[in-house]
C-alpha cells in the first residue's frame, strides 16, 4: 500500500483528498503545518506528497526542500488554484488546480506513483 501525505491547511481541501484517496486504498497522513509534515515524513517516508503551495502554516517551498533530503525520490504534486502556478522553479511536474475534482485527483496521483 502507497503512503501519501496531504499536507494543507484548508479543511475542505484535506476532506475532499482524503475522501477521494481512501477510496483507492493509500495509506494516507494529513498535516495542517510543515512541522507536523515534516514529523510525518521521517516517521513515515512517503511515496507521494500531495502539497497546497497556497497555504502559509505549510511552507510548501521549505517543505518541499526538507522532504527531498529526507526522501529524494518522492514524488510531489503541487495544489493550487492558479493553472499558471511555475512548476519548474520548484522542480516538479504534477499540479492539481483548485477546486478539487476526484477524476483530475486520481489521474494526477496514479500517474504521480507509477513514474
Amino acid at each position: 500500500m502507497k503512503n501519501i501525505l496531504i499536507a494543507a491547511g484548508d479543511l475542505a481541501v484535506r476532506d475532499s483528498l482524503v475522501l477521494i484517496l481512501s477510496r483507492e486504498k493509500y495509506h494516507l497522513k494529513v498535516a495542517t503545518s510543515y512541522e507536523h509534515s515534516l514529523k510525518i515524513v521521517w516517521a513515515s517516508p512517503p511515496h507521494a506528497m500531495l502539497l497546497d503551495f497556497e497555504c502559509p502554516s505549510i511552507d510548501a517551498p521549505t517543505l518541499l526542500e526538507a522532504a527531498r533530503k529526507i526522501v529524494p525520490n518522492v514524488c510531489v504534486i503541487a495544489l493550487h488554484s492558479d493553472a499558471a502556478f511555475d512548476l519548474t522553479q520548484h522542480q516538479l511536474k504534477y499540479l492539481i488546480k483548485k477546486p478539487l475534482t476526484r477524476e483530475r485527483v486520481i489521474r494526477v496521483v496514479t500517474r504521480c506513483l507509477a513514474a
